[in-house]
Parts: C-alpha cells; sequence; structure tokens
C-alpha cells in the first residue's frame, strides 16, 4: 500500500496516498447502497369498542380506519393520534393492502385537536410517545406515505381534522360537510401554514 501523507489545506487535512483511495472506495459503497427496507407489518383489525380511539376493519384489500370519539366530536387527544399514526405505518407496510379509507364515527369526522388533553398532558409533562413505528398522517416528516388513503370528510371537519383531509391523496366530502380551519381565539392557536375558512394562511 502506498504511503500516507496528510496536508493541511485551509484547515482541513488532505489524505493522499493509499489513504485516499480507501476513502474514495468506501464512500463509493456507501453512496451505492440502497437503504434497509423496513420489515412487512400485518395491520389487525381492532373492532369497535368503548375504549378503542382508532377502529381497524379489513375487507380484502381495503381497510377501513375510523376516528371513534364522537362524544368530542372526534378531536384527537395525543395518544389517538399516535395510535393513528402507528395505524398508518402498519398499512403503509402491509404488502396485503392497497387503499385505506379513513372515517369518523358518529355525526363529524373530526374537529381538530383535543386542545384540553394536549394542555393537560404539556402541563404535567407528559407527551403521548410511541415505542411502534409510525408514519405522520399530514406528511410532514419523513417516512411519507406511498399507497392512497381516502377521507370521507362529514359533518365538521376542522382544524387537525382539516389538515389530514388535505393530506389525503384522495378525499370524499359529503354534502353536508363543512370543512375549514377557524382562525385561533381564545387562546387556542391554528395550525401553522393551515388555510382559514376565508381563504388566509395562518
Amino acid at each position: 500500500m502506498g504511503s500516507i501523507t496528510h496536508k493541511f489545506c485551509g484547515g482541513g487535512i488532505k489524505l493522499t496516498g493509499g489513504t485516499a483511495l480507501l476513502a474514495v472506495a468506501a464512500t463509493a459503497r456507501a453512496q451505492g447502497q440502497a437503504p434497509a427496507a423496513a420489515p412487512e407489518t400485518t395491520l389487525a383489525d381492532a373492532p369497535l369498542g368503548p375504549s378503542v380511539t382508532i377502529t381497524v376493519e379489513r375487507r380484502g384489500d381495503i381497510v377501513l380506519v375510523g376516528l371513534n370519539r364522537p362524544f368530542i366530536q372526534n378531536r384527537l387527544d395525543p395518544p389517538t393520534r399516535t395510535r393513528l399514526a402507528e395505524t398508518f405505518y402498519q398499512y403503509e407496510h402491509d404488502p396485503s393492502l392497497r387503499a385505506l379509507v379513513l372515517f369518523g364515527h358518529g355525526e363529524h369526522f373530526s374537529r381538530g385537536v383535543d386542545v384540553d388533553a394536549s394542555q393537560a398532558g404539556i402541563i404535567v409533562g407528559q407527551r403521548a410517545a410511541s415505542t411502534a413505528p409510525t408514519l405522520d398522517p399530514l406528511g410532514n416528516t419523513q417516512p411519507h406515505r406511498s399507497k392512497p388513503v381516502v377521507v370521507v370528510a362529514h359533518g365538521d371537519t376542522w382544524n387537525l381534522g382539516h389538515e389530514i383531509y388535505l393530506a389525503a391523496r384522495s378525499t370524499e366530502p359529503r354534502t353536508s360537510s363543512k370543512v375549514g380551519v377557524r382562525k385561533p381565539k381564545a387562546g387556542r392557536p391554528g395550525i401553522r401554514g393551515s388555510r382559514t375558512d376565508d381563504g388566509q394562511y395562518l
């Protein structure tokens, strides 16, 4: 192997000889390697029940996912939002599923964030954390979804619910649905970058 020579160039170190060749080869190998594929998963059914906030019903290669907090207009508290992100990840990596339909149990799709539950968690210093892999339903962070999601918007579809609706590849609003992001008021912030009912951006 050739000799190793260090040259200081503008505060950096330049390697010459055999070491430089090894460095170039290692870089080429690293760039040529494809990222490891995520393991396949199987999205399991989660039948409707009093303690189930995200229901899952498989129908062949389509899965129906329901927001199940109708007593509070399907507002999402931190654990429910985490569970939804886990469900999206499992759907994305389940090769037997081709499409996901997201809807809300009850009269409304979702009025967004459960602000009281979210504030309570912040006050006591507790945030919902998942030990399972997740996929952001809004698509703001990696990894991104590659398979289609259809959101059935009905009743009130506000704030975070509206953002989920907009982030889906396909949407199916019913004629009676009311969608939009309300302007912040009464100490309750809107979602940064969201469009309000009158077309303005926050």
